[in-house]
């Protein structure tokens, strides 16, 4: 019994150091090329880069108007997903190019055209997993936990504040 917790304690330890490792460095991630562009070459690598605050700022928006209504979800599946998949794709895909870009000036200009790129290029199953991967890379969870941190010091709480004398 010892020896499994010593596991499961070692499998979070490495667990923690490889969400470090992409916190730090980054992911790559490949995809085909379809169309006109092909002639680049039949792979375009995309790299996903930890976010600044403005990015992250930017991305953060773009998940923030995404809203799903999960009992609408239960009555028509089929006809609900579809209407997502309308409402809700290019705002994935919109993210997804804050990340990649990862500049402001680069977001500025070149968002709209890389975000309807995206759109047209990614299946499916690669958005969403373009869309975990840029929530895991930009450390949001660190973010909210460093909130709470704040707010239990008491340092955001009004009725505690001094005034400056």
């Amino acid at each position: 019994m010892k020896e499994e917790r010593l596991d499961d304690v070692q499998q979070d330890e490495a667990r923690r150091r490889a969400v470090d490792v992409l916190l730090e460095r980054g992911v790559v991630f490949e995809v085909e090329r379809r169309g006109p562009l092909r002639v680049f070459g039949k792979k375009m690598r995309l790299v996903i880069n930890p976010p600044t605050l403005g990015v992250l700022y930017a991305i953060s928006g773009e998940f923030a108007a995404m809203r799903v209504e999960e009992g609408k979800v239960e009555e028509d599946p089929i006809g609900y997903s579809f209407s997502l998949v309308r409402s809700q794709s290019h705002s994935m895909a919109r993210a997804v190019a804050y990340a990649v870009l990862g500049a402001r000036w680069k977001v500025k200009c070149f968002a709209g055209v890389f975000s309807r790129y995206l759109l047209w290029q990614l299946t499916a199953k690669q958005l969403l997993k373009l869309v975990v991967t840029v929530l895991s890379v930009s450390g949001t969870a660190d973010f909210i936990n460093s909130i709470r941190l704040i707010k239990g010091t008491g340092l955001l709480d009004v009725k505690t504040e001094r005034p400056v004398e």
